[in-house]
């Protein structure tokens, strides 16, 4: 197993910063000699190859086994990600769900980011029938319109009047996710 120094100098590697310990030193924010220790470990250990540029200049280049690692690392990342918006979609749908069995039929989601994204495709999903849902980018947009306020984004403050709010991210964070 790799240490997260290690694992660092393996994904900038296959990057485009220069594959010169120099470069990668200032890529890394590690000094010279902490970069070429680890350097010559990871070549030591069949990750990194060393090319002799001249007799000076050396380039490190990802081997078969140091490529095989960072897939490794980014399947997993991306498995992870994925687990975790499905994650995030289910407890979005099982809020709304409940609004809608408890007879809400009009929701309005304010927010214009990622997680607004996520909010409608996730009621979207749903399928509805007679359900309605509106989407705003903020909260000054909101005027008169009823149901139930999907707020996607910061703690929002001001007047509601009395209506249903959801705050996703409060939710989110209830369910261990903030």
């Amino acid at each position: 197993m790799l240490t997260e120094k290690e694992q660092r100098i393996i994904d900038i590697i296959g990057s485009d910063v220069p594959k010169t310990q120099r470069g990668l030193a200032e890529a890394l924010g590690f000094s010279l000699g902490m970069t070429n220790l680890l350097l010559r470990k990871l070549a030591g250990t069949g990750y990194l190859k060393v090319v002799h540029l001249n007799k000076k200049k050396l380039e490190y280049i990802l081997t078969p086994k140091g490529l095989a690692e960072k897939i490794r690392k980014s399947y997993t990342y991306a498995s992870r990600a994925i687990s975790e918006f499905s994650f995030i979609r289910k407890i979005i749908q099982a809020e709304v769900l409940r609004a809608f069995d408890a007879g809400t039929r009009s929701f309005v989601l304010v927010g214009d980011n990622e997680l607004a994204d996520v909010v409608e495709q996730a009621i979207s999903d749903l399928a509805l029938a007679g359900a309605r849902l509106d989407r705003i980018s903020s909260l000054d947009k909101l005027g008169s319109r009823d149901g139930l306020i999907l707020i996607a984004g910061p703690k929002a403050a001001g007047q509601f009047n009395g209506r249903k709010t959801t705050h996703i991210l409060e939710l989110l964070a209830r369910q261990g996710l903030g």
